[in-house]
């Protein structure tokens, strides 16, 4: 059986892919603060990126059809 489970982050790729978010979606999350460097606070903050929840369906019939 497949399955994929998702948790808060996701757009579609018309959102995903927008000059606002140029440099990526990933985001590191302490106090209520945000970085993009996973290495500092190692263990100690949240890290976080956003999904295009498009392409799992559109992969998922790729791979039926092979």
């Amino acid at each position: 059986m497949d399955f994929v489970l998702t948790i808060d982050y996701g757009h579609t790729a018309q959102d995903l892919y927008g000059l606002e978010r140029k440099d990526g979606t990933f985001l590191c999350y302490f106090q209520q603060r945000t970085n993009d460097d996973p290495f500092i606070r190692v263990g100690e903050q949240d890290m976080t990126a956003h999904v295009d929840f498009r392409a799992w369906p559109l992969s998922a019939r790729r791979r039926d059809s092979t």
